[in-house]
């Protein structure tokens, strides 16, 4: 278990140059970063609160990262995911949703609720629409460290494959602001314009 908080300090304080290795990391480790509040990392990171009713997560990653952050997540709780909160719409944020759902079935455990804000649901409409084209620009954007260099796949092969299997809509959606009550937390969450249009922060 790596102390995330140390870790982050030493970047912030020496500079990514002095800490090689340490930027970006896919380990897919669990790290408990305060009590009941632990960190999988991975592309994208999954952040767990535990709660008297269950785990509250932000995000769960792509689809690839899933089984092994579920794996890392039953390692420190047994208890089922109550919720999942999008901070936005980007298929490494969310891509792994299905596989939570999955799990949650499995164990005979409620549906987690799923959380984002009103413009996810739209962005997924349009990723299904365009996925050949997204393929396409995140084998260019991504591929640079992928064998074969980052090379788009001749037009015969047809464009690369796109999001998850299954994309997972927010059933629970607001505009500008929500409060989420499980168990024992509170939380409250606000919409702004971030990387995307459909961020919100807590």
């Amino acid at each position: 278990m790596a102390d995330l908080i140390d870790l982050s300090s030493r970047i912030i304080d020496e500079g990514a140059e002095q800490a090689p290795g340490m930027l970006n990391r896919v380990t897919r480790e669990l790290s408990e970063v305060a009590d009941g509040v632990a960190v999988v990392e991975a592309f994208s990171h999954v952040v767990s609160f535990r709660t008297d009713d269950g785990l509250v997560l932000f995000d769960t990653s792509l689809q690839a990262h899933a089984p092994a952050i579920i794996k890392a997540l039953r390692g420190w709780s047994k208890d089922p995911v109550h919720s999942i909160a999008f901070t936005h719409g980007h298929v490494d944020h969310i891509g792994g949703t299905q596989a939570f759902l999955d799990e949650a079935a499995d164990s005979g455990n409620p549906r987690p609720r799923i959380i984002g804000h009103e413009n996810v649901g739209p962005r997924i409409d349009r990723y299904i629409r365009t996925g050949g084209y997204n393929g396409h620009i995140n084998a260019r954007q991504f591929g640079a460290n992928r064998p074969g260099g980052g090379k788009v796949a001749d037009a015969k092969d047809g464009p690369p494959p796109f999001g998850p299997r299954t994309w997972v809509k927010p059933d629970t959606t607001f505009e500008s602001r929500m409060n989420i009550r499980v168990g024992d937390e509170h939380i409250e969450l606000f919409h702004d314009k971030g990387e995307t249009d459909d961020h919100p922060w807590p």
